[in-house]
């Protein structure tokens, strides 16, 4: 569990933000997934905060607790769609009144796999303690439904036997491979399993390296633990979701081409990795219809339930008729034949290469994009038969092919990761490297092509079993197509991506997607590999490093149109929403059976309620500082090292460097780094001149003359979470890297400190206080005091997301001019 406290200047004093699926204990955040047991969260209050991080999922606010128990979503409310992550809610006074509110993910079978959540809220803050919050893995559904409601939770996965890889084995060449093995599976004839898996991180843990190829596949054991292959008519895999290895469904069984190396100076650089995959398979052994079995059909052929189990209540999650789709995915046999359970694991082998002295790798990631958002679905859809397929679904030369086409600005049909956010405007060109395919039985084909001239950018083709032994009848290979040299589009240029299906009978539950890895332009070179960077104190702070109060205007919005209760409610328009019948009109709520709504959170224009002018510059100098700090330390370069440095030294009142008047007779400020000639031109905080004030050369600012120094609100962040940024942006790759890392104090750069304590003498006071001290709370300036309910940074979560953001939130903006 973590917690947060955050400053909220309007309604609230103290306010905690809750990552959901952050634990505390393994020191790692699995975010918001499918896979896992979310214990309820307790201990909160009216206006605390939940923030939910995921990639190819969404979140629901369910109507009830009985909602909530059968994963129904009749009268659930969509407040976070696929692809808008991370997603923060604000608990309302009517969810304190209802005492507990309930989520879940309303794609696929995610919530009938655990991925839900109920909220406890305390109705007093005088019962506040540390909110409780805990996650178990490894459970199955019955057993985490029993467990749900307890505080205590393990991290385990129940009956089975732990990832392992061997010891890596060098080539010749200085290469590394290394074969590892998954949790064991144990499934009878017929049984479905959709649940995540603690994998064995098979790259080193103390540096990035080079990637070269990764291949995956199921095997038993037998008696005399030697290894047997699996054949896919055997164990269907659904579909993987992680990237320990590149994860996709039964046509990536034993291929090398989806995730083979790249040609120089390309490649895929470790680091990024999750240690956890989603496994969804099906055990078909003895299974009647296999075809029913692995589409996960709710009913059959002629509309009969296909298992009694099956509660109506779930369909809507399913397919786009309610047919089918991983939702329905139970046990595909009624009896369960005795003895006949089978252990499976999944073998999966990697090679590296650690970086050299020359190497100069543009590292590679990837974009997805998919088609069920044509047919208003999230990531699976269904294939009507041909008789009853929709006019503009057909194939014009073939009526018994679907024919589904998206098309729009690259930019915008693909997303960062799994279903991240959009590519946007990140670049302004993309070189494409390679292309990957998913499909399901019955793809014909699928392809991306240019919108403008109809050129194909990349095919794939699908290839069918034919062993009655192995794979006859099932999807066992899509063509990869490698593009050397990179195909360089424009990052708004016009594609369609196209996905036909075999209609001749129905099908459901199928996938239509695409995976493009490009060339970041983000080089890394050997310098730069290592997981933590070593930082020091300086003597001096730099003034011209912090962040600056931005000039400009900043107007006050109403942001209406980009809330749920518009996109997806249909309540548009301040006027029609203040005035609505269920409105309590501004500084009221609106209410609704999916939640209500604070009229002035969304209608701040309207109603003339509008953020204090200090508390917005304190939130846009937060946002862009963090979206700073983020870009500048992917890695631990040069220029990350000395901002953090510097960030440290300026919030331990180490000596301030500022500029000085090099004249009294030109208009130049002489400043690190450069000049302002232009008394118009931005000098790092606001605009300046020289001007002979008596004795004391100094700047103006805007016009008012002035000795030169760190704005007063700058110097408040900073002082504020300065330590905890450092720390947090010190650290790099995925968070369970450093699940054993020990916080240590920072010494000074010219040396001369122990492992405990660092002297350091501040320009502000001539008291001797330790760098440890100063980390957890920071000396004040003559003058200055702490507000009530000041934020600790020992309370600041070390994980990357926004964290001065969290020291501030913001509920509407107004005009101003700096």
């Amino acid at each position: 569990m973590s917690w947060k406290l955050v400053l909220l200047p309007l309604a609230f004093a103290n306010v905690v933000k809750v990552e959901v699926g952050r634990d505390e204990v393994q020191k790692r955040s699995y975010g918001w997934t499918e896979g896992i047991c979310y214990h309820d969260i307790r201990g909160v209050l009216t206006g605390d905060q939940l923030e939910f991080s995921f990639s190819g999922h969404n979140v629901l606010k369910l109507a009830s607790g009985e909602h909530f128990q059968n994963c129904d979503f009749r009268d659930s409310m969509e407040i976070a769609a696929v692809g808008q992550s991370p997603f923060v809610y604000t608990i309302s006074e009517e969810d304190g009144k209802a005492g507990t509110i309930f989520f879940a993910c309303g794609v696929g079978s995610h919530c009938l796999n655990q991925q839900k959540v109920a909220v406890q809220i305390l109705q007093s803050s005088e019962d506040r303690d540390e909110p409780s919050f805990a996650i178990s893995t490894g459970l199955d559904s019955n057993t985490c439904n029993q467990n749900r409601g307890s505080a205590a939770a393990e991290s385990l996965t129940i009956g089975s036997v732990p990832a392992q890889c061997e010891e890596p084995v060098e080539a010749p060449d200085g290469s590394f491979f290394r074969t590892c093995l998954s949790p064991s599976v144990t499934l009878t004839p017929g049984g479905v399993i959709n649940r995540n898996q603690m994998m064995a991180y098979p790259f080193p843990t103390d540096r990035r390296v080079i990637l070269g190829m990764r291949t995956w596949e199921f095997v038993t054991k037998t008696s005399d633990g030697s290894i047997d292959t699996v054949p896919v008519n055997q164990l269907y895999v659904h579909h993987l979701s992680g990237n320990v290895i590149l994860g996709q469904g039964s046509e990536g069984i034993r291929r090398t081409r989806p995730d083979a190396p790249y040609n120089e100076p390309f490649s895929l650089v470790s680091g990024n990795e999750m240690d956890w995959m989603i496994f969804h398979l099906l055990d078909t052994r003895g299974v009647d219809d296999w075809l029913e079995c692995i589409e996960c059909r709710c009913f059959d052929a002629q509309g009969h339930p296909r298992d009694s189990s099956v509660n109506a209540s779930w369909l809507g999650a399913g397919g786009a008729d309610g047919s089918g789709g991983i939702n329905c995915c139970f046990n595909c046999t009624s009896s369960i034949p005795a003895n006949q359970t089978l252990t499976y694991y999944m073998r999966y082998n990697v090679s590296y290469r650690d970086f050299g002295p020359s190497d100069h790798i543009d590292q590679v990631r990837m974009l997805t994009a998919d088609m069920s958002p044509l047919l208003n679905r999230a990531l699976e859809y269904d294939v009507p038969a041909w008789n009853v397929l929709p006019v503009e679904q057909r194939l014009p030369t073939n009526l018994k092919v679907q024919h589904l086409v998206r098309e729009g600005p690259f930019n915008e049909l693909f997303h960062h990761d799994f279903f991240g956010k959009l590519f946007g405007n990140e670049s302004e060109d993309v070189a494409i490297l390679r292309c990957v395919g998913h499909a399901h039985v019955a793809a014909i084909g699928m392809w991306i092509e240019d919108a403008e001239t109809g050129e194909p950018i990349c095919t794939h083709n699908m290839y069918y079993g034919s062993n009655p032994e192995e794979d006859d009848g099932y999807l066992t290979r899509i063509s990869v197509e490698d593009l050397n040299p990179p195909k360089v589009i424009a990052a708004n240029h016009r594609v369609r991506i196209v996905a036909d299906y075999n209609a001749s009978s129905y099908h459901t539950g199928v996938m239509g997607m695409f995976f493009l890895f490009y060339g970041s332009h983000h080089i890394v070179t050997q310098n730069i590999t290592a997981f933590n960077a070593e930082l020091c104190v300086p003597q001096s702070c730099d003034a011209l490093r912090l962040p600056e109060v931005s000039g400009g205007t900043v107007m006050c919005l109403d942001t209406l149109d980009d809330h749920p209760a518009c996109k997806f409610g249909g309540v548009c328009g301040c006027d029609n929403f203040v005035n609505a019948p269920e409105s309590t009109g501004c500084g009221g709520v609106y209410a609704s059976s999916w939640g209500d709504v604070e009229i002035d959170s969304v209608c701040a224009d309207y109603c003339g309620s509008c953020a204090s002018t200090e508390d917005l510059i304190r939130a846009r100098l937060a946002e862009d500082f963090e979206e700073k700090l983020a870009k500048l330390c992917e890695f631990p370069s040069a220029d990350c090292t000395a901002e953090l440095q510097n960030l440290l030294a300026c919030s331990m009142d180490r000596e301030e460097i500022v500029p000085e008047c090099a004249t009294t007779t030109v208009d130049t400020c002489n400043l690190i780094g450069g000049t302002c000639a232009d008394p118009n031109a931005g000098c790092s905080f606001a605009k300046c001149r020289c001007q002979d004030v008596g004795e004391v050369p100094t700047c103006a600012v805007n016009g008012i003359c002035k000795l030169w120094g760190i704005h007063p609100l700058v110097r408040e962040l900073v002082k504020k979470s300065g330590v905890a940024l450092a720390r947090k942006y010190s650290k790099f790759g995925s968070e369970f890297l450093h699940a054993n890392d020990v916080e240590r104090d920072f010494c000074n750069c010219s040396g001369g400190c122990s492992a405990t304590e660092t002297t350091t003498t501040t320009t502000t006071t001539t008291t001797t206080t330790t760098v440890a001290d100063s980390e957890t709370s920071p000396s004040s300036s003559p003058g200055e005091s702490s507000s009530p309910g000041e934020p600790s940074t020992m309370s600041l979560a070390d994980t990357r997301g926004p964290l001065l953001l969290s020291l501030l939130v913001v509920t509407s903006t107004c005009v101003m001019e700096w």
